[in-house]
């Protein structure tokens, strides 16, 4: 499980904990990731990772994540929807897997969100986001993606 959330006790990191306890339960191992306790690089777009065979150049917490996914038979990407779309923390993790997207072929994805919104619309960048990248790559044969979407109502007050 990848936490992406800046928050440790928000909303999607209660839903996170749910889904990890589960899983859990159903006696399935789970390795948490919390990427803001990471130290991860901007991808540099230097694309040498797609000519030696996914080695990134920098050498960051990625390469803990890097051996944890290809490890991982699912992965679940948890993080709220920030102005419609994925946290900084999140964004930076997913464009660092350009390096191994070779050898995620096979995995199931899930994605757990939650967003302060009462507006379907507002979250829509988020869900094309998750599908377009599990599908980013014709090397990335998703078995199977999950999206669970907490839409919170807050009521506003005057």
């Amino acid at each position: 499980m990848i936490k992406g959330s800046p928050r440790a006790e928000g909303n999607t990191a209660t839903m996170a904990d749910i889904f990890e306890k589960g899983t859990s339960e159903n006696n399935n191992i789970v390795t948490e990731i919390v990427l803001k306790d990471k130290i991860i690089g901007d991808c540099r777009g230097c694309a040498i990772c797609q000519q030696n065979g996914g080695k990134c150049v920098q050498d960051d917490d990625m390469n803990e994540i890097y051996d944890e996914m290809h490890k991982a038979d699912v992965i679940v990407l948890a993080c709220p929807v920030y102005f419609y779309t994925w946290p900084s923390l999140m964004k930076r993790m997913i464009d660092r897997t350009f390096a191994i997207e070779d050898y995620m072929d096979k995995k199931v994805f899930y994605l757990l969100s939650a967003a302060a919104t009462r507006k379907e619309t507002n979250v829509q960048t988020m869900i094309k986001c998750f599908r377009h990248y599990i599908r980013a790559s014709e090397k990335m044969k998703v078995k199977r993606a999950v999206l669970y979407l907490l839409m919170i109502q807050e009521k506003h007050r005057m």
